[in-house]
């Protein structure tokens, strides 16, 4: 056993919002409330520039391209070297 270890560890309510009550009381939220912090919080987000987007948008296409690319020419050596072994390629 580890040195300051009892071997029985103590239940800590980490999240206090996943008990009974705190369920409660989130179910009990005003609309209006919950439509304020929900405004609230989109306020904080830091949103991507025209230019990361299209940069991002771009670099997806191009990898997803060469993803593509790469499969297809697997898939045709894969498929010669089976109709080479099973003697369909004659």
């Amino acid at each position: 056993m580890k040195p300051g270890f009892s071997g029985r560890l103590k239940k800590t309510n980490i999240c206090p919002e996943k008990d009974l009550l705190g369920l409660i009381r989130m179910a009990k939220m005003s609309p209006a409330l919950f439509v304020r912090q929900v405004r609230q919080e989109i306020s904080r987000i830091t949103w991507a520039t025209r230019r990361e987007t299209v940069t991002a948008t771009i670099t997806v296409l191009v990898m997803t391209f060469i993803a593509a690319a790469f499969l297809l020419f697997v898939d045709w050596i894969i498929s010669g070297l089976v109709q080479f072994v099973l003697g369909l390629g004659s």
